[in-house]
């Protein structure tokens, strides 16, 4: 008690008499709060590992007030890795990761309030992303299925608000390199972890539910295992995985500290065997595409030309033997028996073909509002009729474009790529600024995450919006690199576009 007594003594300033009983009050109650949920959780539940898992929890979330780049990391993993949904589904533990946004919004409000940290740079996303969702609601009026319309609305406004504490929380230059390095970091875990499954052809083992395998068409008659990662996805586990490999191939070509170096390397080494064992089309494409652009504005130096050569033969032994067959399966395309006609025996091929010219049959029935929100797999059999198609399994648009615009018309589809548009004009901008300021470490970071972006965003030509959050994620992190740039370099009025 004395020596409380003499600490406060010292404080002459009453601000900062203030600040220091405010910060005690506050630490105070977090610990009071800890100890109560802590007793609940030992006489309540009778199950160690929750109340493990439970206090743990706890402490993280009291770190993440605190300590708001912590909370932001802690996000990012908790989206990238899916470790709700393992724990969910092996467990039966109730969703930690909406448990946690609900908290760290919560606590993004409580420093508003204590520490006049009043959120902001989350303007400009937020408002575009409004008038996307404006549309989507606008959509429930017509949607033949309102229910499956509300519920998509009710995860959007989820998908949202991860996007918003991300605008939030990433401000500052030291947090966006963590998030790349978290990024990285979540690509080691996750591949290490596919690959293993993988090579050891354990894939009846889900690996706590971070890694996932399914049989399925590989090339003609020939069936094999596809590796889809914490998604049960191979698509798209290939597509978040492209966006890794370039940051990974990045960092390794131009961190400057040995053991960083190390890292990225074995996170560009596992990531990009994840998106070869997941034997998906799309990812390599969307793969290629950003390999082609990022070489365009960092040609490899002479000297680390053998390495890359070196790598690329080191992978290819990783190879699985009917990789190629599935790749080559693309010439398809290009046999044509008349114009207009695409001649294939990929029932993949079929499907997806079929599925595109339904998207398109309900974009021309409701071109300005769409048939609604998530009813494309409503009104699926609907259009399918009457154009006289069928698929194998389940409908989905296999393109994320033409899902938007069928499902919330042109309108929808204007605001939408409004919504991912910018980041990338962001993205460029922050290179740009980078560059003139001589932060080059930094300028190599944006623009490899713009590029990992836009091979997601190319990727999404082949795929449909299955998991959003990803997208959500890293359309939050886009954005996010104007208040970096404004905070670094102390640029008022930041407007223009170099």
């Amino acid at each position: 008690m004395l020596n409380l007594v003499k600490e406060i003594r010292k404080i002459n300033d009453p601000h900062l008499l203030y600040d220091w009983v405010k910060n005690v009050l506050v630490f105070d109650l977090l610990a009071i709060l800890i100890g109560v949920l802590g007793g609940i959780l030992i006489i309540k539940i009778n199950q160690p590992v929750y109340i493990l898992l439970g206090l743990i929890f706890i402490g993280v979330f009291g770190s993440s007030i605190f300590y708001v780049d912590f909370g932001l990391l802690v996000l990012v993993g908790l989206v990238y890795t899916r470790v709700s949904d393992a724990l969910n589904h092996d467990y039966g533990i109730p969703s930690v990761l909406q448990i946690y946004i609900v908290l760290l919004f919560c606590g993004v409000l409580g420093r508003w309030v204590l520490y006049r940290e009043m959120p902001k740079g989350w303007v400009k996303g937020g408002a575009l992303f409004s008038l996307y969702g404006l549309v989507c609601i606008v959509s429930l009026f017509i949607a033949s299925d309102a229910s499956v319309t509300m519920t998509a609305l009710n995860n959007l406004l989820k998908d949202a608000i991860i996007m918003i504490l991300v605008l939030v929380l990433l401000r500052k230059g030291t947090s966006f390199q963590q998030v790349v390095w978290m990024l990285i970091g979540v690509g080691i875990f996750l591949g290490t972890i596919s690959c293993i499954q993988f090579l050891t052809k354990t894939f009846t083992n889900t690996y706590g539910g971070f890694a996932s395998a399914r049989i399925m068409e590989i090339s003609g008659t020939t069936d094999d295992y596809r590796i889809g990662g914490p998604v049960s996805d191979a698509n798209y586990f290939a597509l978040i995985m492209v966006v890794i490999v370039i940051l990974a191939l990045e960092r390794f070509l131009h961190e400057h500290r040995s053991f960083y170096r190390f890292i990225a390397l074995w996170g560009l080494i596992v990531t990009l065997l994840c998106v070869v064992f997941s034997y998906s089309r799309g990812g390599f494409i969307s793969l290629l595409a950003a390999l082609t652009i990022f070489f365009f504005i960092y040609p490899p130096r002479f000297f680390q030309v053998p390495i890359i050569i070196m790598s690329l033969i080191a992978i290819s032994f990783f190879l699985p033997p009917k990789y190629f067959d599935r790749i080559f399966s693309l010439n398809q395309f290009f046999h044509r028996t008349q114009p207009g006609e695409i001649q294939t025996n990929d029932s993949s091929f079929r499907d997806r073909a079929a599925q595109n010219l339904v998207a398109y049959e309900m974009i021309k029935s409701n071109p300005l509002f769409g048939i609604g929100l998530s009813n494309y797999r409503t009104d699926f059999n609907i259009y399918a009729s009457r154009l006289g198609v069928s698929i194998g399994g389940l409908a989905s648009a296999h393109n994320l474009y033409l899902e938007v615009a069928a499902e919330t018309g042109f309108l929808g589809l204007f605001t939408f790529m409004a919504l991912i548009i910018n980041p990338l004009l962001i993205t460029w901008k922050s290179y740009s600024a980078f560059l003139r300021s001589g932060n080059f470490e930094y300028a190599g970071m944006a623009i490899a995450f713009g590029i990992g972006f836009f091979g997601y965003l190319v990727g999404s030509i082949f795929i449909h919006g299955a998991y959003p959050r990803y997208f959500y994620l890293l359309v939050g992190i886009g954005y996010s690199l104007e208040n970096v740039i404004r905070e670094m370099l102390n640029i008022k009025g930041f407007r223009k576009y170099p």
